[in-house]
């Protein structure tokens, strides 16, 4: 057995090839030039091996959160989640005067959001504001991480507040959050 290795966005991409009972002159070819594949294009791999790709076609999938494969609804706001990629991307949107303990956490059974969040604020501002008096303002054009820790949220100013949620979105606003 052959195996070829190498390394894609810090994390072991390994790809193995199993030589016939007889190596023929293009099993010296053809190994090579998969291990050389899996660096000239990584598009072409996963991190666990190998995807067939038909070169005949490709397919993309394009999504937009004016058409979202889910809505949560809200007291002064929605959620609007895109299943895409094996991910679930969402896009939060309040009105001024929105606050999790009072539009949100009523309808889940909780006082306080237990969601782990990464995201990045469009527009507007808001809070995270923890248990021990720590708040934290979110304004627009800033990635943010909030921990699985419990906390509580507003919008701050009268202007909208719009973010996206790449991580903890399939858990936001669902009984138990």
């Amino acid at each position: 057995m052959i195996l070829y290795s190498t390394m894609l966005a810090n994390k072991s991409l390994q790809a193995t090839a199993t030589a016939p009972s007889v190596l023929t002159e293009n099993s010296i070819i053809i190994f090579p030039l998969l291990a050389w594949l899996m660096v000239a294009v990584p598009e072409l791999w996963t991190l666990d091996g190998f995807r067939v790709m038909n070169s005949d076609r490709v397919t993309v999938i394009l999504k937009r959160f004016e058409a979202p494969d889910e809505v949560r609804m809200l007291q002064k706001g929605r959620f609007d989640l895109v299943r895409l990629g094996g991910m679930t991307i969402g896009r939060a949107t309040y009105e001024p005067g929105w606050k999790w303990s009072e539009h949100v956490g009523p309808s889940v059974g909780a006082t306080r959001c237990h969601v782990e969040h990464v995201g990045l604020v469009l527009s507007g501002r808001a809070t995270a504001a923890f248990d021990d008096g720590t708040v934290f303002e979110l304004r627009a054009g800033e990635l943010f991480y909030i921990p699985p820790i419990p906390h509580d949220s507003w919008v701050v100013g009268g202007q909208p507040y719009v973010s996206l949620h790449f991580f903890g979105a399939d858990q936001y606003a669902t009984p138990n959050t």
